[in-house]
């Protein structure tokens, strides 16, 4: 939702030096979990230590009072981003951020009271965590995976962003209430900001400017959880996994498939630290969505050597495993009931691993390759069916 400035006497991401290019990727993400967790940590203080009252007289207090809220948000918004673009301080950009942070948490602060002390929001909050990471870290590979340039998009977000915020002014109005399809666009909306700003990361912020980039991921993953938060507490309860995850099932499969094509033809992904990244996020989300996280980070893999392949997946499915079963438990989704029928799993996962170091050092190569692509077409074919059903 920002613009990078580009008069800085330094190089776009995309033009500088891969250790340089990389170098600023990571100082960038950091900051935006930065951001997140000092977002979360506010917005806990205000629950925790700030009466409700307090709330209440500030959003609630009059019928113009959430348009004073909002407009002061936005001129907030227009400073901290003009200090984040700072050229001479390093210190007023941090102060740029944590402004803009500060100003997120305000808001959100309604949302978040209401739907904490509601007893049938109960898994509201998780759920539309898992959407927004879901959706933003498929959007985030497809823009590193292609390096494609979004900047085109930015005519339609900002007529967009203005129509939306139209609608919401004479919802406020009363002229009429925000429904399930407004909420969808909106969502869809956001994930147009989130791929044009990660473009921007590679192609129009300088590799000095992480903090400036920082502030625009932040600020459009905190308003695609804000809308997805909506949108489940606009669902019954748990409806949100029901109705919005089946709709994210079959871009993961598609994508397996797509991989498997291209390997087969001969372009197969490197093994490089990038698309091992970009691999594990992807089985990270199938694995948790689907329960078969396998096929892409065997496809950036399979050009190993077979032991060496052997042992990186077993450590990826042991640790990526577990974190998938954490969320699932944190939302919901993973109880005795299933843990226990895990358990009848185990033989047939020491079986397997058991025959994979005698495969390793007995098949060639190129066996194992064909092996690994065969597999990631049969399991990618499963999900998808399973998503249909």
């Amino acid at each position: 939702m920002y613009e990078a400035d580009m008069n800085w006497d330094q190089r776009v991401a995309i033009d500088a030096a891969q250790s340089e290019r990389v170098a600023f990727i990571r100082r960038t993400y950091l900051h935006v979990g930065g951001a997140i967790v000092a977002f979360a940590i506010l917005l806990a203080a205000l629950l925790n230590f700030v009466p409700p009252e307090t709330m209440q007289r500030i959003f609630f207090g009059s019928k113009w009072s959430w348009l004073i809220v909002i407009g002061g948000f936005m001129a907030i918004t227009y400073l901290a981003q003009n200090m984040a673009n700072s050229q001479t301080s390093v210190g007023t950009q941090y102060v740029g951020l944590g402004l803009y942070v500060l100003a997120e948490a305000l808001l959100f602060w309604p949302m978040i009271w209401l739907v904490t002390t509601m007893p049938n929001m109960t898994g509201v909050l998780p759920q539309a965590v898992v959407l927004t990471l879901a959706l933003a870290a498929g959007l985030t590979m497809s823009v590193f995976i292609t390096k494609a340039d979004f900047s085109w998009m930015r005519s339609a977000l900002v007529v967009g962003g203005w129509v939306a915020f139209g609608i919401i002014l004479l919802s406020m109005f009363g002229f009429f209430s925000l429904g399930i399809v407004f909420i969808v666009a909106m969502i869809a909306l956001m994930c147009g900001f989130i791929l044009y700003e990660t473009s921007n990361v590679l192609h129009h912020y300088n590799t000095n400017q992480h903090v400036a980039a920082a502030l625009a991921i932040f600020a459009s993953l905190a308003t695609l959880w804000l809308i997805c938060g909506a949108l489940g507490m606009k669902l019954d309860r748990g409806m949100l996994f029901t109705i919005a995850i089946p709709a994210l099932l079959l871009c993961g499969p598609w994508a397996a498939l797509a991989v498997v094509a291209l390997s087969a033809s001969g372009l197969h992904p490197a093994p490089t630290p990038r698309n091992r990244v970009i691999g594990g996020m992807a089985s990270g989300f199938m694995g948790t969505t689907t329960g078969i996280g396998g096929p892409p980070m065997a496809l950036v893999l399979q050009s190993l050597d077979p032991l060496e392949l052997r042992a990186l997946l077993s450590r990826f499915f042991l640790l990526g495993g577990a974190v998938s079963l954490m969320l699932l438990a944190w939302v919901g989704r993973f109880d005795q009931t299933q843990a226990l029928a895990g358990l009848v799993l185990l033989p047939g996962v020491v079986a397997g691993y058991s025959a994979s170091g005698w495969l390793a050092t007995h098949a060639e190569r190129n066996h194992i390759r064909w092996a690994v692509l065969g597999l990631s077409t049969a399991s990618a074919l499963i999900a998808l069916v399973r998503a249909v059903a």
